[in-house]
């Protein structure tokens, strides 16, 4: 299931034409959390800063997350 809305939220990426890779996986972190607590049902705001900061960080660790960085740095448009 988990599988399944990732590759969801993956196909729907919008493509960028700058070229700066780090802000475009901020952005796929983010949109991980926001997916992340809209399945949860929970709104971000109830999130302390420390929790918003754990989950990036572990959803950074992700194979979703480093895929999405390998594409960046091979198609700076993605």
């Amino acid at each position: 299931m988990v599988k399944n809305i990732i590759d969801d939220f993956t196909s729907q990426i919008p493509t960028t034409a700058d070229g700066d890779t780090e802000s475009s996986n901020d952005a796929y972190i983010n949109g991980l959390l926001l997916l992340f607590c809209k399945n949860l049902e929970m709104k971000v705001t109830q999130l302390s800063v420390e929790e918003k900061q754990t989950l990036k960080e572990i959803f950074s660790r992700s194979k979703p997350a480093k895929e999405h960085r390998k594409l960046r740095r091979r198609n700076p448009k993605l």
